[in-house]
């Protein structure tokens, strides 16, 4: 196997890993529990919630936050080779594409998370609107 590939899927163990240890350590939250231990504002940008809501958006966030982290290490590793390519073409054109490459990737990843964030704010919202009907 290529390199390439053997670090992919190192990653994607590691994530696996540390998502299961998330899922076996957390601990259930319980509504009086919330309001006791978190202050208006943080009840208000919703940094308190527990449910099952809540733990997808946080582990889709940690996701989409793991894969800007490495799309950003591609952009820095695009830099490392334009700048040590020597004049050499053929290295040029490699770290252009890969720069290219991670600045679209990075900007997938925002969109991608400001669309998660607000379709999950807006279906709670609608679920929240149901309930008080």
């Amino acid at each position: 196997m290529s390199t390439k590939i053997k670090a992919l899927v190192l990653g994607l163990i590691t994530l696996c890993g540390v998502s299961s240890m998330a899922l076996t350590t957390a601990q259930p939250v319980y509504a009086d529990e919330i309001t006791a231990t978190c202050t208006q504002w943080q009840i208000d940008q919703g940094l308190c919630e527990s449910g099952l809501r809540a733990l997808i958006l946080k582990m889709i966030n940690w996701v989409l936050l793991f894969l800007g982290l490495i799309a950003t290490g591609f952009l820095i590793y695009g830099g490392f080779l334009y700048i040590t390519s020597a004049g050499n073409d053929e290295n040029i054109n490699k770290a252009k594409k890969l720069i290219m490459y991670a600045a679209i990737g990075i900007v997938i990843i925002l969109v991608a998370s400001i669309l998660v964030n607000a379709l999950v704010d807006m279906v709670a919202s609608t679920g929240e609107a149901n309930l008080t009907t």
